[in-house]
């Protein structure tokens, strides 16, 4: 988890974090650890890992057995922790990996490895069998989790001071490859948008709005939403995308407005999404508050922004990626690399 000393909404600090990493040369699939540890990747084995991860085909209270090689491509000897994971959406979308600490009640909950660490002596390698273990009653449809490798090393810390502007992430490399399991059923794609919610950090005035996948497969697209105010005149549009939304899972995504602040009061919200051949349109009410536009720009500017359908206050800030200046800034964070391959 990231953690921020002031308010930061997860989808920025996921956004310096994905930033960091891809400044390091991290990919999905191999692991850099420490100086002191081993360099790991994962290898699938056999047809099921045709795709560069897995994907089983297995009926609710079928079980399926499948081989992953763990390899050390360094020089170092290590020892590598295995263990497997659930997958969810990420708040911007996109399958991301739960963290070892965190529940497991779907694939990550029905793989069982026989192992839980591996030691490697350098650029070795080692076979490591599992078995995903479906259980009677599981939800028809699609699955995803992950095989994680970890190497056993210090999070290794970066970070930056200029004057009184400082920030530092811990990165913790690890190793990901996919579980998918597809348990038949008639496919049923279908979203849901449930509601919309302002806020947001420091001069980035937010809109949070409330999706749901309810179907039982992935689904991919696109997103728009439009604010009206209470004359139906159109003060907001803003475009986004939709990448792999996973069956079950609900998130609330960030709309970030840019150019002058939305006045506190009720608006309307025009959410349409399409998505593999589908398209929803819902209305959905949105109220602004002051609390919320205070929380946002601070008292000074907010006394500027005094109702709706405009304002002369303070524009909202773009962030220009590759350029990220924190003030006050200091957390930790867990950097767990994403998926090997998209899934359709």
């Amino acid at each position: 988890m990231l953690r921020a000393a002031r308010p930061l909404p997860g989808y920025l600090l996921a956004m310096m974090a994905a930033l960091l990493v891809a400044g390091l040369g991290l990919a999905a699939g191999a692991s850099r650890a420490d100086g002191a540890g081993p360099t790991v990747s994962l290898s699938p084995i056999g047809p099921a890992g045709a795709k560069g991860y897995f994907v089983y085909n297995a009926h609710a209270g079928a079980r399926v057995k499948g081989q992953v090689d763990v390899v050390n491509t360094s020089s170092a000897r290590g020892t590598v922790l295995l263990y497997a994971v659930d997958a969810t959406t990420g708040q911007t979308t996109g399958a991301v990996y739960r963290s070892r600490q965190q529940p497991r009640r779907d694939v990550g909950a029905w793989t069982k490895l026989p192992v839980g660490r591996v030691v490697l002596g350098s650029h070795a390698r080692t076979r490591v069998s599992f078995t995903v273990r479906v259980p009677r009653g599981a939800r028809g449809g699609q699955h995803l989790g992950a095989i994680v490798a970890q190497p056993l090393t210090a999070a290794r810390r970066y970070g930056a001071k200029s004057g009184a502007h400082a920030f530092h992430i811990n990165v913790q490399a690890l190793t990901v490859m996919a579980v998918q399991v597809n348990i038949p059923t008639r496919p049923v794609r279908r979203m849901v948008v449930a509601g919309c919610r302002a806020g947001g950090p420091h001069d980035y005035q937010t809109l949070f709005i409330g999706l749901g996948n309810t179907g039982n497969q992935f689904v991919k697209g696109a997103g728009s939403v439009t604010v009206a105010g209470s004359g139906g005149r159109a003060l907001k549009h803003k475009t986004f995308a939709l990448d792999t939304f996973l069956p079950g899972t609900t998130i609330s995504y960030p709309v970030m407005l840019t150019g002058t602040p939305l006045r506190a009061g009720h608006y309307r919200a025009s959410v349409s999404l399409s998505f593999n051949g589908h398209r929803l349109t819902r209305q959905v009410p949105c109220t602004i508050s002051q609390h919320s536009i205070v929380q946002v720009f601070g008292a000074t500017n907010a006394a500027q922004i005094t109702r709706p359908g405009g304002s002369s206050g303070p524009s909202v800030l773009v962030i220009v990626l590759g350029g990220i200046a924190l003030v006050g800034l200091g957390f930790g964070a867990a950097v767990l690399l994403t998926r090997r391959a998209q899934q359709g």
